[in-house]
């Protein structure tokens, strides 16, 4: 769940009490920071509550930069969460989202408390804990457009191998065919609000395979911009014309420079 917006999980250890805090990325625009308060900020897992090996896992958007510091004093936390259990952070809905904004930049803070279970505190104002049982801000989109999504957001390597382009490339593809279907599936064409945001995922998508493939090809038939079409080829040729500069006299250079300098001549 929320895959396309959350990074990979972190294990973290829970020896002692600790702060969590995760603040915005320096130069991170605050129209991106105004579209990451629409999803979780931040998803706690609980591995283990048994000491000494407390541990918990830790996701957050990827807007986001984390810092894990000791605390010297705590005090027992809001919420008490157990082996497999979690919660994730949610921008309080009651709250100003001007005020959010200023606190993502300043830092958000979560006290970890680990006792019998782990206790958590949420040290920032205009935020919330929300257990994952509790959740009522789960997806309801199909599992179509979550998988378009989450293609999109993916990371664009630029360095990436034909291989793995051709595969993401497939990816694409697929996402496209699903929501094709998908509209066709539910009718949607009779309802505007949700055809508009599936064709605008369809045109992201095709925008972002049209690249792709441009890059695939660019690296099948040309990987170097500074040589030729034919790489492999202009590459031997320029290695040969080094060795014969570096092993031929310089009385054999010289003809062959007045020799290919009567050539151009004759061909002006």
């Amino acid at each position: 769940m929320f895959s396309y917006c959350l990074t990979k999980t972190q294990p973290v250890d829970i020896p002692s009490p600790c702060r969590i805090t995760f603040k915005a990325k320096p130069h991170i625009s605050r129209l991106l920071l105004l579209e990451s308060l629409n999803q979780p900020l931040c998803e706690l897992i609980v591995v283990s509550a048994v000491s000494p090996h407390q541990q918990l896992r830790l996701r957050v958007q990827s807007v986001f930069e984390l810092n894990i510091q000791p605390l010297t004093m705590s005090i027992i936390g809001d919420v008490s969460r157990t082996d497999g259990q979690g919660l994730r952070i949610y921008h309080a809905l009651n709250r100003r989202k001007i005020s959010a904004l200023a606190a993502l930049e300043q830092g958000v803070c979560v006290d970890v408390i680990p006792t019998s279970a782990l206790q958590f505190r949420l040290q920032t104002a205009n935020f919330e804990l929300v257990n994952l049982e509790d959740d009522q801000h789960l997806a309801l989109e199909p599992a179509e457009v979550i998988m378009a999504k989450t293609v999109l957001a993916r990371t664009l390597d630029y360095t990436a191998d034909p291989q793995l382009m051709a595969c993401e490339l497939n990816e694409l593809v697929q996402s496209e065919q699903n929501l094709h279907h998908l509209v066709a599936r539910l009718g949607l064409g009779q309802a505007a609000e949700p055809l508009n945001s599936v064709l605008r995922l369809q045109r992201q998508l095709e925008s972002k395979r049209t690249w792709l493939f441009r890059q695939y090809c660019h690296q099948l038939e040309r990987p170097n911009w500074a040589s030729s079409a034919n790489g492999e080829s202009g590459t031997e040729l320029v290695r040969r014309l080094a060795l014969y500069e570096m092993l031929a006299s310089d009385e054999l250079k010289s003809v062959d420079n007045m020799m290919a300098e009567d050539d151009i001549a004759a061909s002006g």
